[in-house]
């Protein structure tokens, strides 16, 4: 049977039984029928009244959690209904007087208030909503409300009795009172309609209830007249309506509100610790009694190499070698005696390698006190673990080179209290392990040595310096002196705070002794040379010598002439070892200052002035004795050359001399001139000439470098060799 016909059947069976109710009584001979109709009237208006009222407790004390203004209003309008239907009863003629005598145009005049306001405050309440006007709608404003048409109801029976009696013919079945119930149906009529519609609109199913009554009372007041009886228990039946309609949505709505939203903030705070257990960089193993594993995480899974179903239900041990076995039925022993417990512990991960942790486990107890499990944080710090054994092994092989290091080694704590010497330093200066401290080395130093090593040092506490090294003389426990040479090395901790000092002293006693030997024979080896190079550039200046006094009993030009040539050659050779003879350094020498000196004697020696121009560009280039003699001589020779035949007949011109290092990192000696060249059909190396047969055996045999001629402008011969360099690197000295 659908909704509206199960209204119409409800309705009809409450009418039926106001209606038989009434008929019996009526019929009946008893002679206090009437009594018991006035009974009858006074229990039916009382739980009307009390079933309002009971409406308007239970939206007044459900308003703190629901916060329904729509409720809490109309559960104010039922107070007023209630409360005015209770002066209607107490207005009846057999009642006791109420403010004024009891009539029964006094009872229907309360009555008719009661029905208006309710008509008039149902129809108002269909736009409210839960939240409408929060400032106008609440307890206070209601209260006040409710008072203020109470005091109106009643003052004005109060005070204008008469005057409300003697103008308004108000009565059972008077034309005013029928209109007024009449208007009132029409209210109802349509407070229900909008009721159901809104019902419709919003699947609220509560206001269904709030129509229903309406049309009850609606009904109730069609039958008044007639069936005073079934009016009345038409009006406790729509009372009743809008006290469910009113109980859901203050008490059941709200409720259901509240567990549907406790079941998702349940579930959220399910889901959210579920994630972050899933989630978790730390593994979390659960137990049962038996020690089995109830629960793992992913990462637990993880960190030993299993999946989670692989582990599930199987036992703590099947984790573990036989010696972690034994610690960990220990620890479990412990814990089940409620003792909790944190320590490292090795897991035997699935490849068979081991897994370090950090274990700490909650034992888990029933309501009995009894064990029944065990909830484990483990943590994994096999990193960390390896680098203790690293740092273990590290410590064992510096003690190791500490020990049996051959220099002496001491370190200490920069506050002192920490101290180690190696044997090495023990030895060097006599002293044992425990009398070595920071301040008696220094001590030991030789006193002349000691401000520079504490300015040094100070420097290096200062943080100007991370380390330092100095040679220091010590004077051993027995007296006899040392030669040391100290590395001093500061070690800072992460603040940048000096944490040690490293000390390591070299005895170099003997090698000083041996550099000073040889030192010494290097200094005796170096006058012997310089006596030799000047005793071969005074021979050679004999040769000269000789030469330059056989030419002069020469008459022929041409002899002559090779005697000059002989005579220059030999100086560019007794020049060289000059010049290594007064050098600093006699391995090699000075190539700017040698083939400036060596060209400008040529010129005197030819007697050259003002006609050709000499430009001499030298780059920082030493030279070696085997590669300066045959420089010089193939200098020599070219200048010889560009003389004799460059300027037939005094014709002007410039000789240029360069040595530089090229790109590719070798010697390039350039020799030019822009005389009349060499003509186009000799061959310098198959000529005739000695001079240029000499510049060729020199440069590519001596040299062993390579020789291009240039004629396009001049006379340009340039020679590329291996050997001397740029100052930097001496190649071939």
């Amino acid at each position: 049977m659908n909704k509206p016909f199960n209204l119409l059947a409800i309705v009809l069976l409450v009418f039926l039984i106001g209606f038989f109710l009434e008929e019996t009584i009526d019929s009946s001979k008893l002679s206090n029928y009437k009594s018991l109709e006035e009974t009858f009237e006074i229990i039916s208006e009382f739980f009307s009244v009390f079933v309002a009222l009971s409406i308007f407790a239970i939206t007044w004390y459900a308003y703190s959690n629901s916060r329904d203004n729509h409720s809490l209003f109309l559960g104010t309008t039922f107070l007023i209904t209630g409360l005015l239907t209770l002066c209607h009863l107490l207005s009846y003629p057999f009642m006791p007087d109420f403010i004024t005598p009891n009539l029964p145009h006094k009872a229907a005049i309360f009555f008719l208030e009661s029905r208006f306001i309710l008509a008039f405050l149902l129809l108002a309440s269909v736009f409210i909503h839960k939240d409408s006007f929060p400032k106008l709608i609440n307890k206070y404003v209601m209260f006040f409300f409710t008072a203020a048409i109470l005091s109106v109801s009643l003052t004005s029976i109060w005070f204008y009795h008469d005057f409300i009696f003697g103008r308004f013919n108000i009565d059972t079945y008077s034309t005013e009172t029928v209109f007024l119930l009449f208007l009132i149906t029409i209210i109802i009529l349509v407070t229900g309609y909008l009721y159901y519609k809104k019902a419709k609109e919003t699947f609220q199913t509560n206001l269904n209830y709030l129509a229903n009554g309406s049309i009850i009372l609606l009904i109730s007041n069609l039958v008044y007249f007639s069936y005073e009886f079934s009016a009345h228990f038409l009006i406790i039946t729509g009372f009743f309506y809008f006290y469910l309609g009113m109980y859901k949505s203050s008490v059941e709505l709200p409720y259901e509100r509240l567990a549907i939203s406790e079941e998702k903030l349940r579930r959220a705070a399910e889901g959210k610790y579920r994630k972050i257990v899933e989630t978790s960089t730390e593994g979390i193993w659960m137990l049962d009694a038996s020690s089995k594993t109830s629960y793992v995480n992913s990462r637990m899974a993880q960190m030993l190499g299993h999946t989670e179903e692989e582990m599930l239900g199987k036992q703590l041990f099947d984790f573990m070698d036989a010696d972690a076995r034994i610690v960990a039925e220990k620890y479990l022993k412990r814990l089940k005696q409620g003792i909790k417990e944190t320590l490292d512990f090795r897991f035997s991960r699935k490849d068979r390698t081991n897994l370090w942790a950090i274990v700490s486990t909650n034992p888990i107890f029933d309501e009995k006190g009894q064990y029944v499990g065990a909830l484990g944080m483990i943590t994994d710090i096999s990193e960390r673990k390896q680098a203790e054994n690293a740092l273990e092994e590290s410590e064992a092989k510096f003690r190791t080179i500490f020990e049996g290091a051959a220099i002496g080694m001491a370190l200490f704590e920069f506050n002192g209290q920490s101290k180690t010497s190696n044997p090495a330093l023990q030895r060097m200066l006599g002293y044992g392990s425990e009398e070595l401290t920071f301040e008696l080395i220094s001590e030991l130093a030789h006193p002349e040595d000691r401000e520079a090593d504490l300015k040094l040092f100070n420097e290096m506490i200062e943080g100007r310096r991370d380390s330092y090294q100095i040679e220091k003389r010590y004077i051993r426990k027995d007296g006899v002196m040392v030669l040391g040479q100290l590395t001093v090395s500061l070690v800072r901790g992460d603040d940048n705070e000096p944490r040690f000092i490293v000390s390591m002293v070299e005895d170099i006693t003997d090698r000083k002794l041996a550099e000073e030997k040889i030192k010494k024979s290097l200094e005796e080896k170096e006058v012997l040379l310089r006596e030799i190079h000047h005793r071969v550039k005074n021979n050679m200046q004999i040769v000269s010598s000789l030469l330059g006094l056989a030419s002069g009993t020469i008459q022929e030009k041409k002899y002559i002439e090779m005697f000059r040539e002989s005579q220059n050659r030999i100086n560019s050779m007794s020049l060289i070892h000059e010049k290594l003879y007064r050098s600093k350094d006699v391995a090699k020498i000075d190539s700017n200052e040698y083939i400036r000196e060596l060209a400008n004697s040529l010129f005197k020696s030819r007697g050259i002035i003002g006609t050709i121009e000499l430009k001499i560009n030298i780059e920082n280039v030493s030279l070696g004795i085997d590669h300066a003699i045959p420089c010089g001589l193939i200098i020599n020779e070219l200048i010889t050359n560009s003389i004799k035949y460059a300027f037939p007949g005094d014709r002007k011109g410039e000789i240029k001399v360069s040595l530089h290092i090229n790109d590719e990192n070798m010697n390039e000696l350039i020799v030019s001139d822009n005389g009349v060249g060499i003509p186009e059909d000799v061959d310098f190396r198959k000529t005739e000439s000695l001079g240029l047969r000499l510049v060729t055996i020199l440069g590519e045999n001596q040299l062993n470098g390579k020789i291009d001629l240039d004629r396009s402008n001049g006379t340009e011969f340039k020679i590329k060799f291996q050997g001397g360099n740029n100052g930097k690197t001496n190649i071939g000295c």
